[in-house]
């Protein structure tokens, strides 16, 4: 977040001063087991609201009086029916 959206974007961009940092969150029940991407996504050991809450504490870390970030969370699960 600070090396691509503050560093990158908002600190070199006089007039924008204002980022959206998008997490797509695909961690869900459909996941086949022998995919491997499940097992290294696992490994952080976050649910979806952990995730949320840092994110968004690191985009409030970040924001000053001149660059305001916020960080959103989307959940892209496939969910089971």
């Amino acid at each position: 977040m600070k090396k691509e959206l503050l560093k990158q974007y908002l600190e070199r961009n006089s007039t924008i001063n204002y980022g959206i940092y998008l997490v797509g969150w695909f961690l869900g029940g459909k996941w086949d087991d022998s995919d491997y991407r499940e097992k290294a996504t696992k490994k952080l050991g976050w649910d979806h609201e952990q995730a949320r809450q840092f994110f968004e504490n690191q985009a409030y870390d970040l924001s000053d009086d001149i660059n305001k970030i916020e960080a959103f969370v989307m959940d892209t699960s496939l969910k089971s029916k």
